[in-house]
C-alpha cells in the first residue's frame, strides 16, 4: 500500500464531514459511523427466529423485494402483512420512503416497521407524527448484546388518529 501511493504521488487528503450526523443532509456520512452495514441487521432479522418474531415478522419474510417499479423494501413479509425499511440511522426523509412503500403495496391493512440502530432524532418524530401513514409505521432500535446478538426496542407504536378533528 505505502509502495503504491510512492508511486501516485501520495495520497490525497481525507475529508471526513464535519457536524452532527443526525442533522440532514445527511448523505455525506457515508460509513463515518462506527454503526454496522445495513445488510448485517437485515441478516440478522432473516436469521434470528427471536428478533424477527419480536418485530412481527413471519418466516416467510423476504429480502429486497421488488413491489413496484420504484420501490424495493429491504424486508417484506406477505404473510404477516409488514414492510420492513432497514437503516443504520433513520432520516426525516426516510419516512416518505416507508409512505411510498405502503402507497404502492396498496393495501391499506399492511404496515411498516422501520429499523435502525440508534436513538431517534426529534426531526424523525416530528415527520412520523405528520406522516399519513402515522397509524401504520413503528419503529424499533436494534441494540447489540453481549452475545452478539441483536434485541428489538420498540421506540415508536403507530399512532392512531382520532376521525374527528378540532373536538
Amino acid at each position: 500500500m505505502a509502495a503504491l501511493g510512492k508511486l501516485a504521488g501520495g495520497w490525497p487528503p481525507q475529508n471526513l464531514p464535519t457536524g452532527d450526523p443526525l442533522d440532514e443532509p445527511f448523505d455525506v456520512w457515508h460509513g463515518a459511523l462506527d454503526i454496522d452495514p445495513e445488510k448485517v441487521f437485515e441478516l440478522a432479522i432473516i436469521a434470528d427466529r427471536k428478533l424477527r418474531d419480536a418485530l412481527g415478522f413471519s418466516s416467510a419474510v423476504r429480502s429486497q423485494v421488488w413491489i413496484s417499479d420504484r420501490s424495493r423494501p429491504d424486508l417484506v413479509d406477505d404473510y404477516e402483512g409488514i414492510v420492513g425499511e432497514v437503516k443504520r440511522v433513520i432520516r426525516a426523509k426516510d419516512v416518505k420512503q416507508v409512505e411510498r412503500y405502503l402507497e404502492d403495496l396498496g393495501d391499506p391493512d399492511w404496515r411498516a416497521v422501520m429499523i435502525h440502530h440508534a436513538d431517534m432524532s426529534d426531526r424523525v418524530a416530528d415527520a412520523l407524527d405528520d406522516s399519513k401513514d402515522s397509524a401504520r409505521i413503528e419503529v424499533w432500535r436494534l441494540e447489540e448484546q453481549r452475545n452478539g446478538k441483536f434485541k428489538a426496542v420498540l421506540e415508536r407504536k403507530p399512532v392512531r388518529r382520532s376521525g374527528r378533528r378540532g373536538r
